[in-house]
Formats: structure tokens, sequence, C-alpha cells
């Protein structure tokens, strides 16, 4: 009885952490990351082709492309205080430049969970 229940302590704690404790950074959704975008301190990353950001993005969205040669050294280059708002098509790519921005000492960075494809906020042409 003590080691089911011990599993099942263990799987709600693993649960309840999401992907912060993992990775560094917090997955947020739709409601969640519409907030964010209202606070002064926020840089929103369009991490996606200049195709896909032509198609339509997020409002005052930076385009930082994660197939560019040399994107990793773009994003050391960015501001360490600021708060970092990331999504891409999907998720993978935002997840992936969220790690990256983690790993070189960012401390606020969010991720838009399944990505600008499942997006219902403010969208700019």
């Amino acid at each position: 009885m003590k080691k089911i229940l011990l599993a099942f302590f263990f799987c709600a704690l693993v649960y309840s952490c999401k992907e912060t404790g993992a990775t560094g950074y917090e997955t947020l959704d739709n409601q969640t990351f519409a907030q964010k975008l209202n606070d002064s301190n926020v840089v929103v990353l369009d991490v996606r082709t200049p195709d896909e950001y032509r198609q339509g993005h997020m409002p005052h969205a930076i385009l930082m492309n994660y197939y560019e040669v040399g994107f990793k050294e773009n994003i050391q280059k960015l501001d360490k205080d600021k708060t970092y708002l990331v999504y891409c098509a999907a998720g993978g790519r935002s997840s992936k430049t969220s790690k990256i921005l983690k790993e070189h000492g960012f401390n606020n960075v969010f991720s838009l969970e399944h990505g600008f494809k499942k997006w219902n906020g403010p969208v700019e042409k």
C-alpha cells in the first residue's frame, strides 16, 4: 500500500511541475500567454520563418528565424533582464528556443503551448 501511495504522490508531483522543472521555462496556454503580452518588460519572439511571419504574427513580435545561421549568437545579444514570450507554428521551435534562452542565463522565459496555429489572440499582417 505504501508503494502505491508513493507512486501516486510521485506522479502527482511530476504532473504538477509541467515543463518548468525539467526545462526551466514555462509553457503557457493561450489565455495566460495573452495576459503576459500586456506586461511592460515583455519581448515577444516569433521564431518561425519570414514566410510564416508575413502570413500573420502577434502584435509587436520580433522575428528571429530559428533556422537562420547565427540564431544562437543572436539570442545571446538579447537583454537578459526582459521577459521573453516565445512562439512558433506548433510549439517545437519555441520549446527549443526557450531551452536555449534558459541555458544562456535568461530567467523569465515562456513558450506558447501548441504554437501560433492554435493562437486565438490578436494577429497582425
